[in-house]
């Protein structure tokens, strides 16, 4: 396990009406449970989400904007001081596409990959050794549509995440109803669809987000109009999915769904996963099979949970309330991985997205 040690906590912002245009700094000492504003790089439009570089050298964020110009949906790259955790700008590139929603950087640090959500396209980056960024070299669409017309008329991809080995992305599509799966060539910055290529989840449940368990074996998403997760077997030499669960965030029933961030903690024992249509946190125990099991909801004490993020140790979490403007600490249960909320609470405009570096300094 990762020992806690003091960590700059970067929380990427986003507001309907385009008024977050910072990212927000923060420092954040388990040992006193102190989580303090220190700064923020403003300038920028709607930085909904981040990456951090591998090497904790640099930071990445995406304009999440409707339009498809390129002097609008752009891509971001910082440089980050370790002994203040202030980002100075290297350049900007443009997304390939509009409604920039997710960024991932792959584990060798020389491959940024961006999903853009109105368009229907992933894009891929070459990353220099200063963290620059080069334009697109790759640029791939999705095609097609599912039963909801009112948000599922087109591809929307909503994330794209790689795999533990580097040989594979997977992209939920929310427009889709799919998890499509991509074999990853770094050194080429080429997409190649796997075969299968994808695997398709309940229609109407927009998948949105999803996380792989640290063995490798397992993967997790949290579809977001069902507010539901599907537990998949993974193959990775294949790099394909198969279902073998689906579990609701929230009690059926309750007339909520807005499912929206999922992490799992390094022993993957316990998976967290946020629910925005009732504003809760609930926690599954991963059996050995991969199945879930929920062993406790609890209120995000706040409105629009959309992210929720771990600490590198696993021993605290921080959840993200986009729609009251708060970021509020739990601590975790290391036996039972049960959250207990901290009289922590940062007021922070739109708060969207959480990443961590440590602090050095």
């Amino acid at each position: 396990m990762i020992k806690d040690r003091s960590y700059f906590v970067y929380v990427g912002t986003c507001a309907a009406e385009g008024r977050a245009d910072s990212i927000h700094i923060c420092r954040f000492d388990p040992g006193s449970e102190r989580l303090d504003p220190i700064g923020s790089q403003s300038g920028l439009v709607n930085p909904a989400f981040l990456a951090v570089h591998p090497s904790r050298r640099f930071l990445y964020t995406v304009s999440d904007v409707a339009s498809d110009q390129a002097d609008e949906g752009g891509v971001t790259s910082f440089r980050i001081d370790n002994d203040t955790g202030r980002l100075t700008v290297l350049n900007r590139v443009f997304s390939g596409g509009g409604g920039g929603c997710h960024l991932a950087l792959d584990n060798t640090g020389r491959t940024l990959l961006v999903a853009n959500y109105f368009s229907g396209s992933i894009a891929a980056f070459p990353v220099q050794e200063d963290g620059q960024l080069g334009n697109p070299a790759t640029l791939t669409r999705h095609h097609g549509s599912s039963v909801n017309q009112k948000r599922q008329n087109s591809p929307h991809p909503h994330a794209v995440v790689v795999s533990p080995d580097n040989r594979f992305v997977l992209v939920p599509d929310l427009g889709l109803d799919q998890v499509i799966s991509y074999r990853l060539d770094s050194s080429a910055l080429s997409l190649i669809r796997s075969d299968p290529p994808f695997a398709g989840v309940e229609a109407g449940s927009g998948p949105r987000h999803i996380a792989f368990h640290p063995a490798g074996g397992s993967a997790y998403l949290i579809s977001e109009m069902a507010a539901s997760i599907t537990a998949l077997s993974y193959d990775q030499t294949r790099g394909t999915l198969r279902k073998i669960q689906t579990v609701l965030v929230s009690p059926e029933g309750n007339g909520a769904s807005s499912g929206a961030e999922i992490d799992i903690d390094p022993a993957g024992r316990f998976l967290y996963a946020s629910n925005r249509g009732d504003d809760s946190i609930s926690v599954f125990a991963i059996s050995s099979d991969g199945t879930l099991e929920l062993t406790q909801r609890i209120s995000a004490y706040g409105r629009g949970p959309r992210s929720i993020r771990l600490t590198p140790s696993g021993s605290y979490l921080l959840a993200a309330n986009q729609n009251s403007d708060s970021v509020v600490l739990f601590w975790v249960d290391p036996k039972t991985g049960s959250l207990v909320m901290r009289d922590r609470m940062l007021r922070l405009q739109s708060p969207a997205c959480i990443e961590f570096v440590i602090a050095w300094g």
